[in-house]
């Protein structure tokens, strides 16, 4: 698709969502699997939204729901983790 004067792009409000996620490559590539399952029904309705429409724009509200259920996994990954540190450390 070649970019003219006729294409509306998405204001920078549009792109915006609450809180991006910021894991390094190793760090994500550890957990994507666990996330890929936990928000399973998010990416099933992105992936076949953008492929019907066949136009990335006009799904910019299915991505930030992705990415907010990423967050939210994320959150309750760290809370349990730390919940499990300090179970752990008072076995010692």
């Amino acid at each position: 698709m070649a970019l003219t004067n006729d294409i509306k792009l998405p204001s920078d409000e549009e792109l915006t969502v609450p809180q991006e996620i910021t894991l390094s490559t190793p760090w994500l590539k550890a957990v994507s699997l666990y996330m890929a399952k936990h928000c399973e029904n998010e990416i099933n309705e992105f992936m076949l939204r953008r492929k019907e429409l066949q136009d990335p724009r006009a799904t910019l509200k299915e991505g930030a729901a992705v990415t907010a259920c990423g967050v939210d996994f994320l959150r309750s990954l760290k809370k349990s983790v730390r919940e499990g540190n300090r179970k752990a450390g008072q076995l010692y």
